[in-house]
């Protein structure tokens, strides 16, 4: 459908991914920020941080997918397997982390009226 030139495929396919990863990146950031103590006390087992997390990943995913996209658009690299493999598995790595964050906040919307951690039952003991 685009036109072979680089530039305007560059312009209207690949740059509003990598814009718009860089903005989820800073959200996730955000949220897994918003349930830590301090800057280096990351609290692994809250399950709201772990949410942030994954989307993290999933965000560094997407947006690796947007950069692999951009740099081999061009016609020295367009049948090289960095643009097969980089995009594709970078698009896999940030959907299966978007899909683990989705479950998990899943389970703490179902119960946000308790104090959630994950495996609570081992850390009581």
């Amino acid at each position: 459908i685009l036109p072979n030139n680089c530039f305007l495929q560059n312009s209207i396919y690949w740059m509003p991914q990598v814009i718009g990863a860089v903005f989820f990146i800073i959200a996730s950031w955000m949220a897994m920020r918003e349930v830590q103590l301090g800057i280096f006390r990351f609290p692994v087992l809250k399950i709201g941080w772990q949410v942030g997390f994954w989307n993290l990943v999933g965000a560094v995913g997407f947006f690796l997918c947007g950069f692999f996209g951009l740099i081999t658009n061009t016609a020295l690299l367009r049948s090289s397997p960095l643009n097969f493999w980089g995009a594709s598995f970078s698009t896999l790595w940030g959907s299966v982390a978007f899909l683990i964050a989705s479950y998990l906040m899943l389970i703490e919307i179902l119960n946000r009226h308790k104090k959630m951690e994950m495996f609570d039952s081992i850390t009581k003991r």
